[in-house]
């Protein structure tokens, strides 16, 4: 097995993830097409692929050998749910889901190139971390200028405008920039754990598996954090308001 390997599967994956995404979109909103109502967006499709892909990764997970077509199609079919997970919850809340999608995405679209460059795998973590950000910021700032670019879209998906502000900044770019943040970091310490199995001489076949770990980051990140605001949002806590408890003594 070696890094540029793991690298490419990661991003054969990566691709399959995004096609599965945009099946998972266009099937989600393919009522309102048809009807022009709003409320006849489906969830039966990407509720189905969540069901097969969790089934996938069950059977992964039990397996001791690596089954390329079953990664496969887990990651098909958790791109189809992704797709449809964001589009439909983006109509309820506006501006928070679409926008940690896009940071999600864009700090794995800067992580790839960025470590097939050797010169970048052998410098400091923290450095790497650093250029990862950095990366992903670029990228979700033209995520956001292509939204622009399109005049069918409402005017409020671009930059988050549609969700509620904290000092007149959209919520759903504060928590973009944070999935960035975290994003990066494990994306970062999960390379370290490829390099590791790199040097212990696993076989070739196994950097299937650990790109199947990076799709996995990815998957958790893409519906924990919008799904951590959707609740902040809907609870309406104040984001500023917040006291220590007090130690209890013994």
């Amino acid at each position: 097995m070696t890094i540029s390997g793991t690298l490419w599967r990661t991003l054969i994956l990566f691709v399959i993830l995004h096609l599965g995404a945009l099946v998972g979109i266009f099937s989600t909103v393919a009522p309102v097409f048809d009807t022009g109502l709003p409320q006849d967006v489906t969830v039966i499709l990407w509720v189905t692929a969540l069901i097969c892909g969790g089934m996938a990764g069950t059977v992964l997970a039990i397996k001791k050998n690596i089954d390329v077509p079953l990664i496969i199609t887990f990651t098909w079919c958790e791109g189809w749910f992704l797709g449809g997970f964001a589009t439909y919850f983006e109509g309820i809340y506006p501006g928070i889901i679409l926008q940690a999608a896009f940071a999600v995405l864009s700090t794995v679209v800067a992580f790839l190139p960025l470590f097939a460059i050797k010169s970048v795998r052998a410098i400091h973590s923290k450095i790497q971390i650093l250029l990862v950000i950095l990366g992903g910021c670029f990228v979700f700032i033209l995520h956001n200028l292509t939204l622009m670019g399109f005049d069918f879209l409402p005017a409020h998906i671009p930059w988050g405008k549609g969700a509620p502000t904290v000092v007149y900044v959209p919520i759903g770019l504060m928590i973009a920039f944070l999935v960035i943040l975290m994003s990066a970091y494990v994306l970062v310490i999960t390379y370290k754990r490829i390099e590791n199995d790199v040097y212990r001489g696993f076989p070739r076949k196994h950097a299937w598996n650990n790109a199947f770990k990076v799709m996995i980051t990815i998957i958790w990140y893409y519906v924990e954090a919008p799904k951590a605001i959707a609740n902040t949002v809907m609870n309406k806590r104040n984001l500023f308001d917040w006291k220590p408890k007090k130690s209890q003594k013994l």
